[in-house]
């Protein structure tokens, strides 16, 4: 990156000059030896074999205090490089990893509060959970009886749990559409969740988990068994030697340097250190390349920009700054940034699967659309009994609406849109699809008998009964009444 960076800044700075480079002696920044000299690239500088160091110097420690710096070039600072350990997944609460613990919460209390929600639906609704019907024997006088037809699943629990726990459940059995729309919206609400929890689930199996000893420089100040290493020259020696931080005075004492970064990357792989301590771009690109197994972990700090050290008293020094402004300003210096730093990260993928477990703000837009189907379910329950109100307060007009309403049929069975389909009236009809045979005293039993808003069975009097039992086609009043309730 830097030796893209220098030819830049001469052409921005208008400057006709060809770089010579060279391999420093010894490629650190530079430390002062007890002899008043210093060695590295700072020693070149100061010698004069060298007008400018490329080469990253941390501004405020060390070298500057004898050369000249430009302005920084990366405000990145500190972080610790750290081993990634795989872990094993085996766990008897796995199933529960998929879903953080509030979000179990959540969906527990709503499973358990929709079933709540939807029978208080179909109470006030007038088109609830069943209807009344009501039959008697005419032929015996007798009192009325009252049936009441109502769904499979009188409490909804189990309209709920069975979309909570199946992908093939029915619909729900109830008219209103102030039960049916929240039941089907909660239906593909949790077809959604177990899709997610499914795929969730299956990466927690399958891919593989890291771990690292490491995860802060809190967690290595306050285990002592930890130990980390640093190189022994350069402004992260001289940082951590010179701090005033109270976590870097207790890391103090467990200080240990090695020569270069490259042995510092070996001390990690091997395991003599937990956590390698550089400049944050360094170790980025480190981690970023094979074997892919190191991680840079910890938030940054200590110095924090880095520059190019030039000779002191060099007349370009100036006109080299205004070109850093420049090119920070202008987007180069970022781009030279992704190129160099980002572009080379070989270990991690755009398409890496990630096994982070979810929550309830990743569901958060099922909630908002759940409960907007709530609230059209409460709209529909006050429009169902503002028009019975209305009906039962205007008769004329309660009579044309019934009127209309009496011919819808189903199933050869005669009803209106307060009555339950013929799904309902399998529990006490006879036969669901009972044909009629033309001209027979069926049919003209069906003749007489008329149903009401009330749902009361008919009005066939008594005399009808038995003229039609004069004719000798029912031997028995019985037999006729049970051809009756079967129409009905």
């Amino acid at each position: 990156m830097l030796v893209e960076l220098v030819p830049l800044l001469f052409q921005y700075a208008n400057l006709t000059v060809t770089p010579r480079y060279y391999e420093s002696p010894l490629p650190i920044a530079g430390d002062l030896l007890p002899n008043g000299t210093w060695n590295g690239v700072t020693g070149e500088l100061l010698a004069g074999r060298a007008d400018i160091a490329v080469f990253p110097i941390a501004r405020g420690v060390g070298p500057s205090s004898v050369i000249d710096l430009t302005y920084t070039y990366d405000e990145l600072g500190l972080q610790m490089l750290v081993k990634q350990e795989l872990t094993s997944a085996a766990s008897s609460s796995l199933f529960l990893a998929p879903f953080t613990t509030s979000l179990w919460l959540v969906l527990v209390a709503t499973v358990v509060g929709m079933p709540v929600l939807i029978q208080i639906f179909a109470k006030l609704s007038p088109l609830g959970a069943f209807e009344l019907i009501k039959l008697r024997n005419l032929t015996a006088k007798s009192r009325t009886q009252e049936f009441k037809v109502v769904c499979e699943n009188d409490s909804y629990f189990m309209d709920i749990l069975q979309a909570a726990t199946s992908s093939n459940v029915e619909g729900p059995t109830a008219k209103s559409w102030a039960v049916r729309l929240p039941i089907l919206y909660f239906y593909f609400f949790m077809v959604v969740v177990g899709a997610a929890y499914t795929a969730s689930f299956a990466s927690f199996l399958t891919v593989n988990n890291f771990s690292s000893k490491v995860n802060s420089l809190e967690q290595l100040a306050r285990d002592p068994t930890l130990k980390y290493v640093i190189e022994d020259n350069g402004a992260t020696l001289a940082y951590f030697q010179d701090s005033i931080d109270p976590i870097i005075q207790q890391l103090r004492p467990r200080l240990q340097t090695v020569r270069s970064i490259r042995d510092g990357v070996a001390a990690v792989q091997s395991g003599e250190a937990s956590a390698y301590i550089a400049e944050s771009h360094v170790l980025q690109h480190i981690a970023g390349q094979l074997p892919c197994n190191l991680q840079v972990v910890g938030a940054l700090f200590g110095p924090n920009g880095l520059a190019l050290g030039v000779r002191r008293g060099w007349p370009y020094t100036q006109a080299l700054n205004v070109a850093m402004l420049q090119l920070m300003q202008n987007g180069v210096g970022d781009e030279l940034r992704r190129k160099w730093v980002g572009n080379q990260d070989i270990c991690t993928s755009s398409s890496q699967v990630s096994n982070r477990a979810l929550q309830s703000t990743d569901f958060s837009g099922l909630w908002y659309t759940l409960f907007c189907a709530i609230a059209i379910g409460v709209v529909i329950i006050i429009w169902e009994n503002l028009m019975v109100n209305v009906l039962q307060s205007f008769p004329a007009l309660r009579s044309s609406f019934l009127s209309g309403t009496n011919s819808l049929k189903y199933h050869e069975s005669v009803g209106d849109l307060f009555s339950a389909g013929d799904e309902d009236r399998a529990d006490f009809t006879n036969n669901p699809a009972y044909e009629v045979p033309a001209g027979s005293a069926s049919d003209r039993i069906a003749k007489l008998s008329s149903p009401t808003t009330s749902h009361e069975a008919g009005t066939l009097k008594d005399e009808s009964v038995d003229r039609i039992l004069d004719q000798g086609e029912y031997e028995s009043a019985d037999a006729c009444m049970t051809d009756l309730a079967a129409m009905l």
